[in-house]
């Protein structure tokens, strides 16, 4: 995530009191989008193609089963491994 912090400062002067200083902190904030991208989207667009590759081959073959029970392993793991892997300041994609 990338920060852009601006201060700005005025003075505001009153008749009856003292001069009262005002800092307004502006922050724009940025997600880097290509870190969900290759590690979210992409997997999970193959395990997809991978899906729909079982539909195609024929059901009285055993290969069939073996691809959807493998898929449906590997992105349960997948998915633990994303979760206990991502971290809230991706350092490993810069733009």
């Amino acid at each position: 995530m990338r920060a852009d912090i601006q201060a700005a400062d005025s003075v505001t002067p009153y008749d009856c009191c003292y001069n009262y200083s005002r800092v307004t902190f502006t922050l724009h904030l940025q997600r880097k989008y290509l870190y969900y991208v290759i590690h979210l989207i992409v997997p999970y667009c193959l395990f997809s193609l991978i899906a729909i590759f079982t539909f195609i081959l024929q059901p009285s073959r055993p290969e069939r089963l073996n691809i959807g029970m493998a898929l449906e392993a590997l992105s349960k793991k997948y998915y633990i491994f994303f979760i206990f892997s991502l971290s809230p300041y991706p350092r490993c994609i810069t733009r």
